[in-house]
């Protein structure tokens, strides 16, 4: 009876230690809606994309991230090298628990998209959070700290 006793409190130890999937808009988007960079970037994209982006919304919302997935890579044949598409696609493989690729996306964000704004803090944030899920702690705090670099604070003006 006490060896089921340690089984069953070892069960509920573990159980509440275990890593719950981020939240796209919570962990991600929200905090980068707060910013703060006089400089952000909006990107130029065909209205297709634009549209198909919508859909993937909309997916996201009915956290049908696998149909997300299909069509934002849909939008990527558009627009392939759009910064946007590639970072929506990280928030989606991140949100359905498919970290080595949220990572792959999100360090292709990093690498190539905008350098300051909302975009270059929310890859940095999947990147960060893919890293945690995946155990990569160095990863991690390298994202974590990136972060700062994305905001562009305005000088003074006198």
């Amino acid at each position: 009876m006490k060896k089921t006793g340690t089984i069953l409190l070892m069960i509920a130890v573990l159980t509440a230690c275990q890593r719950t999937k981020p939240n796209i808009d919570d962990d991600i988007r929200n905090p980068s809606n707060e910013h703060g960079s006089v400089i952000d970037v909006t990107p130029m994209l065909p209205d297709a994309v634009w549209s198909l982006i919508e859909q993937a919304e909309a997916h996201k919302k009915n956290a049908a991230f696998s149909q997300a997935i299909n069509t934002l890579q849909r939008a990527l044949r558009i627009a392939p090298h759009s910064p946007l598409v590639q970072q929506h696609l990280a928030e989606m493989f991140l949100a359905e628990g498919q970290y080595h690729e949220a990572l792959l996306w999100a360090e292709k964000v990093t690498n190539q998209g905008p350098q300051f704004g909302q975009l270059c803090q929310r890859a940095r944030r999947v990147l960060s959070l893919a890293a945690e899920m995946l155990g990569e702690t160095e990863k991690q705090g390298q994202a974590l700290d990136a972060i700062a670099s994305c905001v562009q604070e305005a000088k003074p003006r006198y």
